[in-house]
């Protein structure tokens, strides 16, 4: 986010950037890391080095992160760095077929907290930051989507060619994020062509000018007797506004002249496709537990809680996006970007929680023998009941209450 105090005030507007939903990193973050021996053996003595490595890791990247940059940005970003590597040493651990791919995916969107952190540590003019932060953003919640589609797919397509899911992917994503941001692909400045803006820069330049004649501060009456502003229905214009409604307008668009605001009003169709693509990708996520709580296939240990994980990831960013739509100032704007990134940074934490959860399971002997069974047999095998499972069913499915295994059909019921 680049505030007017820290550059002069320009009436060009297409020098100023949107609000960048990245933040500048300190370059001193890069770590280059080489990972030796990565599949992960099993005895206490590899699962201790492997989390003590990852802890280290982990450690250095926050502590260099947090020279000299902000610390909201330094926490996700550590914490994203963190993350993406654990997932590497789990996929490296695993031997389920399917797991591994899910695991792929995921390493896939979180890896994306290090390109960021790399791409930013460059300075960029205002204009190519608005492009940065664009794009990034779009690239973002394509991977968030395809991790979501990816997931979905698994259940539908079962044990047929991963080619099925390929084609299935590029449709879902290609249709909701290409169609979502079509506008932005075609024209990277979109965003200074919507009606609010159009109408914005009006407002401004009249209010500018008026100053300039020594009118201090020019009523909305007073403005109105200068433009003529358009009557829009979406993109396109329908007419010219009059009366009441052209000084409603007016009166509306005021306020963001001063100071910062307008970046509150330029970026909020962005903020809105946001939203709704996550909000889409809760959808999809929506539709995989429903199959599956119908279908319950064999899968790897603790995947599903780390797919639950990623539907309270989803509906965060949705309902991040929505309040950042809904900014009326650039102070709002800001404030809710720093919570924003401490509340990606606590789910985050979430996930480190459950893939260390999942590599714990891996490295130990019983671990080893249910994936390698999972991935020869998984018809032989059923569900991994764990200290979750194992709750629930002594607290609402204990066998002293329930004649027999709850939703099972007895085989003479079959019969």
């Amino acid at each position: 986010i680049q505030s007017k105090q820290s550059r002069p005030v320009s009436q060009d507007y297409r020098r100023h950037p949107a609000v960048s939903h990245e933040e500048t990193w300190n370059p001193q973050s890069a770590a280059i890391l080489t990972i030796h021996d990565a599949v992960v053996q099993d005895d206490h003595g590899a699962h201790n080095g492997a989390l003590g490595a990852i802890n280290a890791v982990g450690a250095g990247l926050f502590l260099a992160t947090s020279i000299g940059g902000d610390i909201a940005v330094s926490i996700v970003r550590s914490t994203g760095c963190f993350l993406a590597i654990l997932v590497y040493y789990t996929i490296a651990a695993g031997k389920h077929a399917e797991g591994r791919r899910t695991g792929w995916a995921y390493l896939m969107l979180f890896s994306v907290q290090i390109v960021f952190g790399l791409v930013n540590s460059f300075r960029f003019t205002p204009t190519a930051e608005l492009y940065v932060a664009q794009y990034s953003n779009i690239v973002y919640l394509a991977l968030l989507a395809t991790v979501c589609t990816f997931i979905l797919t698994g259940v539908i397509v079962g044990g047929k060619s991963l080619v099925y899911r390929v084609v299935m992917i590029g449709i879902v994503v290609g249709g909701l994020v290409g169609g979502t941001f079509l506008p932005y692909l075609q024209n990277p400045r979109f965003l200074y062509t919507t009606p609010d803006v159009t109408d914005f820069r009006m407002v401004d330049r009249a209010k500018g000018l008026m100053r300039e004649e020594g009118i201090g501060e020019p009523t909305s009456g007073e403005i109105a007797e200068r433009i003529v502003l358009s009557d829009w229905n979406g993109l396109n214009r329908t007419g010219e506004l009059s009366g009441q409604r052209e000084m409603d307008r007016i009166s509306e668009l005021l306020p963001y002249t001063e100071g910062d605001e307008y970046i509150a009003l330029v970026n909020r169709p962005f903020f809105e496709s946001y939203a709704f693509t996550a909000f889409a990708c809760v959808f999809i996520l929506g539709i995989f537990f429903l199959l599956n709580f119908f279908l319950d296939p064999p899968r790897a240990p603790h995947l599903e809680k780390i797919h639950y994980g990623l539907l309270v990831y989803s509906v965060l960013e949705g309902v991040h996006a929505t309040a950042m739509s809904n900014a009326m100032t650039f102070q709002e704007l800001a404030t809710l970007e720093r919570v924003g990134k401490y509340a990606t940074a606590a789910v985050i934490a979430v996930f480190i929680g459950l893939f260390v959860w999942r590599l714990k399971f891996l490295t130990r002997g019983e671990g080893d023998f249910y994936e390698g069974r999972l991935e020869r047999d998984p018809g032989s095998v059923s569900r991994w009941r764990d200290g979750i499972d194992e709750f629930v069913i002594h607290q609402f499915l204990s066998k002293e209450h329930l004649s027999r295994r709850f939703l099972v059909r007895r085989t003479r019921d079959i019969n």
